[in-house]
């Protein structure tokens, strides 16, 4: 029996709400030459048992267990295992359109890439209600599209799970997730993958769910390393744009405005706790990793100008205030 065209690694933990509509979505493929690799990363919860139930029902489905090691390891250990000329990182508690694999795979085989990158849908769901917002890119071949739009390559090529890749370029080249990351091991392996300058290209096609879920309460409490996963996402961030042959310029005010952007999201999340808000904005200006970051000057509106001012200088109780009485 010859090996199947494509390899779906789908790390597992923790997700047996989810894993059922995932594999069902690749179940209803029309595009049907692929093995799917389920890899339990520890066993939480009853995730196991979900998956291979459909182990038993179709052979293209393989159940490996490893012990926990984390997104990056499970997928690393799916890599190692996998035959297909192809592999798609698929995350579990995600879905994909019924045309994914046949649209991907054409798009590469037809144009003899290492990388094809597709658009998305992000579904939010809001109790009973799930909202659909487009991520839809241009077709190109070409590995920096005309008017490149900086801000874009943080909505599509950050992330594993909207790509198809060429199996030989990954083992060829020992290209592994980092182990040990959370939060950003996508675009810190991005950035190491686009170093060996793979021939990519671009499909406006939309096929892949990420699914926004509300967190649990838990999930809200204010984890300091926060500050640090913002850091070095943020300097693979800069590392990426950097493969793209972008001039400084526009490199270091895309990087601006991503970091300004990271503070704008870590202060909310600090206000959602029910104490010590003010000694946690002051620790937030005082992390190293993240301010050193912070551009001399942003070109921006009149309100991220100020922003920047007000963190640049630490001005804590200012910050505080606004996002008390805002």
């Amino acid at each position: 029996m010859s090996n199947p065209e494509i390899s779906i690694v789908m790390p597992a933990y923790g997700v047996e709400k989810y894993i059922s509509a995932a594999i069902e979505s690749v179940l209803k493929q029309d595009f049907q030459d692929w093995e799917l690799l389920v890899v339990l990363d520890g066993i939480k919860d009853k995730s196991d048992e979900v998956a291979r139930e459909y182990e038993q029902k179709d052979s293209r489905i393989k159940v490996l267990e490893k012990e926990n090691g984390g997104l990056s390891d499970a997928r690393n250990y799916g890599l190692d295992r996998a035959v297909g000329e192809y592999v798609h990182f698929f995350d579990s508690d995600d879905t994909i359109e019924p045309d994914f694999y046949s649209r991907m795979h054409s798009a590469i085989t037809t144009n003899n890439k290492d990388l094809v990158i597709c658009g998305y849908y992000v579904d939010t769901e809001s109790g009973d209600t799930t909202t659909l917002t487009e991520h839809k890119f241009i077709d190109c071949l070409e590995p920096v599209p005309a008017k490149f739009d900086l801000n874009l390559v943080g909505q599509y090529v950050n992330f594993a799970w909207n790509k198809l890749f060429k199996r030989e370029f990954l083992v060829r080249d020992k290209l592994y997730y980092q182990k040990g990351l959370f939060g950003y091991e996508d675009v810190e392996f991005m950035s190491r993958y686009m170093q060996y300058h793979p021939d990519i290209m671009f499909i406006s096609y939309l096929g892949y769910h990420y699914f926004n879920r509300q967190r649990e309460t838990l999930s809200r409490i204010f984890d300091q390393k926060l500050v640090e996963r913002a850091a070095g996402n943020l300097q693979c961030y800069r590392t990426l744009l950097s493969s793209f042959s972008i001039d400084k310029n526009s490199i270091d005010k895309a990087v601006s405005q991503a970091v300004l952007g990271a503070y704008k999201a870590l202060f909310p999340l600090v206000f959602e706790q029910k104490q010590n808000r003010l000694n946690l904005i002051r620790w937030v200006l005082n992390e190293k990793s993240l301010f050193e970051l912070l551009p001399a000057k942003i070109d921006g509106n009149i309100m991220d100008k100020v922003f920047c001012f007000l963190i640049r200088y630490r001005l804590s109780t200012i910050i505080f205030l606004y996002y008390k009485f805002r």
